[in-house]
């Protein structure tokens, strides 16, 4: 492994980083977290000083925001700070590439942490990520003004049917309806008028709409079988106010959306994990494992892995693995989080039946002893994954073909940025600052990749 430049301290930094956001506002804070090692690879526990800068640079530049010594607790190398508290990180301060610096004990962390496109949420304050700021008062693009308006109209309605009679006495006053014309309420006017001409045949429209049992009362009894049962219930007065125009119950739709999805998916809570049956599952928390075991290991085919947002850990260990698949088996989806310090991030091995069709997205592998990702077989697929600081290779696709590689991210890995192997697609990459940035492959298309 190339050498690195701190010694006594190695820390996870980019890509780890979320942000306190609120409803109502933007705090300008972050939240930050890392894991800490001493010069041998132990995790550290205890006090830990800390400072932390924010620059325009990767080196030299300009300091525009800083903040510590902070005095950090860390239990088994894993700590978070929220950054901003004495000195808030305003949306101006992120306008522009921006990289963080970290001093732990007076000892400079290098090179400096780009922050990545996870930190610019702390713009939505001026909007910027919004698609309009009047989007701000909008449900499902319905304007929060409108609602409001629907839920008087249904209030409106449900008087109306209670009472009809008492309802178009109050609309018959053809005084009332010229002064409101005359007061520029034309709109309001043609209303009244169309409720006025409404309510000379109320009784006849009565008829017609406001009693089902009248015509239930009038059809035959082939029409209505004996085991229908009728619910008279008015439906008007659910809609009580607009808030309650985008909720069931007190719950918002988003909630009962992810509550039916998390009913339908299995939970990680404590590794090392192995799967066996095909489905759907999902991390609660970070993870750690020591020794020779695998974070998760997938015995089965028809698997999706939702790290959602977490990290697994490992201690360093040649031999122990991120998320082992094992061998012969396909169709397992790897998504949304962090796998660090494994021998390998997420690997399949090449022996016997080779796997096919795997799908890895948006999952980070950093500081591993061998390989971030390793996918031996075909047709499978990795995309937008960023993989930093592994001892072999960034993402290496082996063994097979007919892969697809695009838009990720291989930096300062000690052998191949990027390594894929025949009539596979190798499009939107980055991959810089690695042993060799990015394979050659005769029968490979490569579109616009940026390898130096």
């Amino acid at each position: 492994m190339k050498s690195k430049p701190i010694t006594s301290f190695v820390i996870l930094s980019a890509l780890l980083f979320s942000l306190s956001v609120a409803r109502a506002e933007v705090p300008g804070q972050i939240n930050y977290q890392g894991f800490l090692t001493d010069d041998v690879g132990a995790p550290i526990d205890g006090d830990v000083p800390m400072n932390f800068a924010i620059y325009d640079e990767v080196t030299g530049g300009n300091k525009i925001w800083q903040e510590g010594p902070i005095t950090v607790p860390v239990s088994e190398g894993v700590y978070n700070v929220v950054l901003g508290q004495t000195a808030p990180i305003t949306p101006e301060l992120l306008d522009g590439p921006r990289w963080l610096e970290v001093i732990v004990d007076g000892e400079y962390l290098e090179p400096r942490e780009r922050i990545v496109s996870a930190l610019f949420a702390i713009k939505a304050e001026t909007a910027n990520t919004a698609i309009e700021a009047e989007n701000a008062d909008t449900v499902d693009g319905v304007h929060a003004a409108a609602l409001e308006e629907s839920a008087e109209i249904v209030a409106e309605i449900d008087a109306h049917e209670s009472k009809p009679s008492v309802h178009h006495l109050r609309y018959t006053n053809a005084e009332a309806v010229a002064a409101a014309a005359a007061a520029g309420m034309e709109e309001t006017a043609e209303i009244d008028a169309d409720i006025a001409s409404h309510a000379a045949d109320a009784e006849a429209h009565h008829i017609k709409t406001t009693s089902f049992a009248t015509l239930t009362d009038d059809a035959s009894d082939a029409q209505i079988p004996d085991d229908i049962t009728i619910n008279y219930s008015a439906q008007a007065g659910y809609a009580t106010a607009a808030g309650d125009a985008n909720t069931v119950d007190g719950y918002e739709a988003s909630e009962i959306i992810d509550a039916a999805a998390d009913e339908a998916r299995t939970p990680i809570s404590s590794a090392p994990f192995t799967i066996t049956e095909a489905g759907s599952y999902y991390l609660t928390q970070n993870l750690s494992v020591s020794g020779t075991d695998n974070a998760i290991s997938v015995q089965i085919s028809g698997v999706t892995i939702d790290l959602n947002g977490f990290t697994l850990f490992g201690d360093s260990s040649a031999s122990s693995h991120g998320i082992y698949i094992e061998e012969g088996y396909s169709d397992v989806t790897v998504k949304n989080g962090n796998i660090v310090f494994f021998g390998f991030g997420i690997f399949t091995p090449e022996a016997g039946l080779l796997p096919r069709g795997h799908r890895i997205l948006g999952v980070t592998c950093m500081v591993n002893i061998r390989s971030g990702i390793l996918l031996n077989g075909n047709g499978n697929e990795v995309r937008k994954c960023v993989a930093i600081e592994n001892n072999e290779d960034g993402i290496k696709l082996s063994n097979g073909g007919g892969h697809i590689v695009k838009d990720n991210i291989a930096y300062n890995n000690d052998l191949f940025g990027i390594w894929v192997e025949a009539q596979s697609l190798v499009d939107g990459n980055t991959a810089y600052n690695n042993g060799t940035n990015m394979s050659s492959c005769s029968t490979c298309t490569f579109g616009l990749n940026h390898a130096p």
